[in-house]
């Protein structure tokens, strides 16, 4: 039933993405394909955002440190929701520029802000981080349907590659919005239902301390919190919905019924999660949620849980898929000194996306850890997040500062997890990237300024 209900959830997408497609082939469609011709209403963009934003890297990095850490973890919960509070504070700005400069991806916003070697160096580390989150989604979707289903690992992996890049070749970025918009339905369902479910089932007396938390550092867990509140200014996938939406007044209902949603997900989440520990204190890691799931829920209501969280899995994959795709094909065409007119970018990020798809599939099948790949992308994101809120804080900051950031956060995280490996402690690159960085510019701006000086003196 399981398998049968997630082929006809499949189906579902691929019917949606092929009539979509064939009511705009009557015109030029590239500014379709590629932002959703910039007419996306506030409630279609609310759920497109909390689509993409509550995936599989979401919810299994999510549950699996609630499962490991308990307590700890929830001010690290709280801080995604405050994070969106202070992003609508710059949103209706970037929406602006958006429009007039025709933006299509976070690094546009860095060239029109610092220039081409800054948009370079951070079209790069996003490439990288799109790739690990994909991988993350992957690797959460195919041990779901080793779970549920009772496929390999393998074979999941490359089912899970497949039915996404099928519908985003056929539609493109219209595709992801049409199909999130079923996607963020089934997320509500899921985790509303989890929370009525997991409220009434009956719980056995066990204190905090038999369910087997471990406890965390304090500078760990306030510095994973900040991250957290930073997270929505470095975020792809968040930019290219307020690019995509119709005007401010839309973006702004938008971005308050997606932070609704995102409160309710987080509640529902970590009610469940503690439910699931008291009931299995011994379950911990990537897949305990899943396998909570699997216990807990009766046979017979499993396939509804099946489409739920693969329904999740898969709003995360086609987002970053179709983002790293079209961040590849604008640095190279950038690089090469060619056009990146629409037309163009429109067939080559079509023709991308199985290609990317094949490197990531290669990743996930190497890594196969979920929270492991989820900290070096909190690692990037949080790092170019720091440079965009510096950039509205202090709007004389030059191309110097940005770049050095980026390269000390790299040069950082390098030798972090070349002699501490990783793990939670990741989360001082950033900060100390932004201080280093900071300084290191400083210093050289300073330097050279003294030399100007003297050779006119």
């Amino acid at each position: 039933m399981a398998l049968l209900s997630m082929i006809g959830y499949v189906v579902l997408l691929l019917v949606i993405s092929a009539v979509h497609t064939h009511r705009r082939k009557r015109y030029d469609a590239s500014e379709e394909f590629l932002i959703a011709d910039r007419r996306l209403s506030g409630g279609m963009s609310a759920l497109s955002i909390v689509a993409s934003f509550i995936g599989g890297g979401t919810i299994l990095t999510n549950t699996a440190l609630i499962f490991k850490y308990g307590y700890y973890a929830l001010p690290y919960m709280c801080g995604l929701p405050m994070g969106m509070l202070f992003f609508m504070l710059i949103a209706p700005k970037l929406q602006e520029q958006a429009h007039g400069e025709k933006w299509l991806t976070l690094y546009d916003f860095f060239q029109s802000r610092y220039g081409t070697l800054s948009k370079h160096l951070v079209a790069v580390t996003q490439i990288i981080s799109i790739a690990l989150i994909v991988s993350v989604a992957l690797i959460g979707g195919a041990k779901m349907l080793q779970i549920l289903a009772g496929y390999s690992y393998v074979t999941s992996v490359f089912l899970m590659a497949g039915i996404v890049g099928t519908y985003l070749v056929i539609s493109g970025f219209s595709a992801v919005v049409k199909t999130d918009m079923i996607q963020a339905g089934f997320i509500i369902v899921l985790f509303g239902g989890l929370l009525g479910f997991t409220a009434l089932y009956p719980v056995p007396e066990i204190t905090y301390e038999q369910m087997n938390f471990q406890d965390m550092s304090i500078t760990v867990c306030i510095l994973m919190t900040v991250i957290t509140l930073l997270y929505m200014f470095g975020a792809e996938d968040l930019f290219q919905r307020v690019y995509a939406t119709k005007n401010k007044k839309a973006l702004k209902k938008s971005l308050w019924i997606a932070w609704a949603l995102y409160l309710f997900f987080y509640i529902c989440l970590m009610y469940s999660v503690f439910t699931f520990k008291a009931l299995y204190p011994q379950l911990q890691g990537d897949m305990a949620f899943l396998e909570s799931i699997k216990l807990l829920i009766p046979p017979y209501y499993q396939w509804i849980a099946s489409i739920a969280v693969m329904s999740v899995l898969l709003s995360t994959i086609d987002t970053f898929v179709f983002n790293g795709v079209l961040n590849i094909n604008k640095l190279v065409m950038d690089i090469r000194g060619s056009s990146a007119d629409h037309k163009t970018l429109t067939r080559r990020t079509r023709w991308g996306v199985p290609l990317f798809l094949l490197v990531v599939v290669g990743v996930s099948l190497f890594i196969q850890s979920v929270v492991h790949t989820t900290f070096i992308y909190a690692v990037f994101i949080s790092c170019n997040a720091f440079i965009v809120i510096l950039s509205f804080l202090f709007p004389k900051m030059d191309k110097w500062y940005a770049v050095s950031i980026l390269v000390t956060n790299g040069v950082l995280l390098l030798g972090m997890a070349a002699t501490l490996g990783l793990s939670e402690k990741l989360v001082v690159v950033p900060f100390g990237a932004v201080i280093i960085g900071c300084l290191a510019a400083f210093i050289v701006k300073k330097t050279a300024l003294r030399k100007m000086a003297k050779a006119r003196g």
